[in-house]
């Protein structure tokens, strides 16, 4: 597998090369706005501080998203044949979840 990190401004704004097909690396702002109340799977995530506990949604800076779908199931099928072409992943959900409910990954 190539990677190759790409800076293509000032802001930060990168592109990643994975096996020849360059993706985006949004922000979790980018993410929540592309994504809205799905679950996500974010490759190679960047953390604002990683030895912190706590919400990995709260640390989030930006990562790559790998794959997207409303039904958690359905990622974590998937997450098997996407996540080998990073070295970390996240699974993040992009909407609000009610203070009732417990979701177990």
């Amino acid at each position: 597998l190539l990677y190759n990190l790409i800076l293509a401004n000032q802001q930060r704004l990168l592109y990643f090369c994975i096996n020849s097909v360059i993706v985006e690396i949004l922000t979790i702002d980018q993410i929540k706005l592309q994504y809205p109340d799905q679950w996500v799977l974010v490759g190679n995530p960047e953390l604002d501080d990683p030895n912190t506990l706590g919400s990995v949604v709260s640390k989030l800076l930006r990562g790559i998203v790998l794959y997207a779908s409303k039904d958690k199931r359905e990622l974590a099928y998937k997450a098997k044949d996407v996540k080998s072409d990073v070295s970390r992943t996240a699974c993040i959900y992009t909407g609000e979840i009610p203070q009732n409910r417990i979701f177990l990954l």
